[in-house]
């Protein structure tokens, strides 16, 4: 399986959407389950998000409770979920790019560019 990016900004954005932080799973519709909570189990690992990994016995993959963002990862959203961000990063990354490019660069030039977008919305 190849990391997602979109269905990461996608899991950011549903996280973001919430109004509290009672852990549970998340579906994100039209994506198999077994994929989303393969990537939560990636974000989790990352320190990205807040939550517990459970291993049902025979369950093919993990559930994943969720809880909300870790202050890394509400950072990270904050780039990832930025329309001119994410423009920017789509106009300048191609797909197979975007599947494997380490994510630290990711991050990196992610926030970089939100600290661009920040500093000429205050005209800096």
């Amino acid at each position: 399986m190849t990391r997602d990016m979109e269905l990461i900004r996608r899991i950011f954005a549903e996280i973001q959407s919430r109004d509290d932080v009672g852990p549970r799973r998340l579906e994100i519709p039209g994506v198999d389950e077994a994929i989303v909570a393969r990537h939560l189990e990636m974000l989790l690992a990352e320190g990205l998000i807040e939550g517990e990994k459970f291993d049902p016995l025979g369950q093919l993959f993990p559930i994943i409770s969720v809880k909300d963002l870790s202050w890394r990862g509400h950072d990270f959203a904050a780039a990832l979920t930025n329309d001119s961000v994410w423009a920017q990063i789509k106009k300048t990354f191609s797909a197979s790019d975007l599947k494997t490019l380490p994510l630290a660069v990711f991050k990196e030039v992610s926030i970089g560019l939100l600290t661009q977008w920040a500093k000429a919305k205050a005209g800096l």
